[in-house]
Parts: C-alpha cells; structure tokens; sequence
C-alpha cells in the first residue's frame, strides 16, 4: 500500500465518520473539497479511496470520470486489452442504450435494454460509499430484466453492467 492510498483513506474516513455514519447528509465546502480532490485521481494510484468517494458524491453529483485520461496524466496507463473481433447479430454494449424502470425504485426495477442481449452480463450494485452490496450473472429476457431491490437500505447506488468481453455500462440507481 502506497503513503497516497494511506493517506487517502485517512481523509475519506474523516469525512465519512463526520457525515454519512452518524445521519449527516450534507457536507460542508471544505469536505466537499476532500472528495473532489479524492475522485479526480487515478484510482490505480489512489486506491479504493477513490471510489469512496465517487460513490459519496453521486448521491449530489451525476458525473463520469475518464480513468484513462486521470491516470495517464499521473503517468499509469491501463494495460490495453485486444478488442474482440465483432461476431455476427451481436450488438457492443456500447451502442446500447439502457434504462431503469422506474428510477426512482422501491421493490423492483427492471433494467430495459434497446436491443437483444444473447450474452451473460455481470451485475454489480455498489452504495454510495463505494462498497459492492451485489455482484451476479444475469441474462435478459425479451430485452429486460427485473432486478429485486426491497432488501436494500434506501439511497443513491451504481448499477454497473459488464459484458463477458468487458464493455462496460453505469447507472445512477434510486432506492427508495
């Protein structure tokens, strides 16, 4: 573990144990400031931290962060993975669209795809802390599938979706 991944988790913890972990739900500037400059670093350099804090600031932010770009500028690059050659009647889950119904959500929401989905896709729920609340396989039916929520707390979470080839879909989810 590196002194910034460390680091970083000693002013994540601070703002969580100042705000979500006793009710608090607001942050103030200077938090704000924390988790901003947490979620704008490489998370290859930052570590889970980072994520963290993403995940606290979905709850008043909706945005994406270029990882690539974030840690090529600290000098990380991803390892580049080969693009598998395109088989026919499949679609990427890049030019896909999906969407939550409804969002937000209280007992169910089915996840709707625009086009026919013939591979396994992983699922993965994560709360706003960064922490994964559900990981599974999934497989659509009739371009949909429905997804049961009513176990978890209410709040804003990820629905991240990922093909066996590694296409990769989020969406800000919800519950209430």
């Amino acid at each position: 573990v590196s002194e910034q991944v460390e680091s970083n988790l000693k002013l994540i913890n601070d703002v969580y144990l100042n705000t979500l972990a006793i009710g608090i739900d607001t942050f103030t500037q200077a938090q704000l400031n924390v988790l901003y400059y947490l979620a704008l670093q490489c998370p290859l350099a930052g570590g889970n931290p980072v994520y963290r804090a993403r995940g606290m600031l979905s709850a008043i932010i909706d945005t994406t962060y270029n990882d690539t770009k974030l840690c090529s500028d600290d000098g990380y690059s991803y390892k580049k993975e080969r693009t598998p050659k395109p088989k026919a009647n499949k679609t990427s889950i890049k030019q896909q669209q999906f969407y939550l119904q409804p969002n937000p959500a209280k007992d169910v929401v089915t996840i709707l795809s625009s086009w026919d989905i013939t591979e396994e896709v992983r699922l993965q729920l994560i709360d706003y802390t960064g922490k994964s609340v559900l990981q599974n396989t999934i497989h659509f039916t009739d371009r949909k599938y429905t997804l049961p929520i009513s176990s978890f707390s209410a709040g804003v979470y990820l629905l991240r979706l990922q093909t066996a080839s590694g296409e990769t879909s989020v969406h800000k989810l919800n519950i209430e």
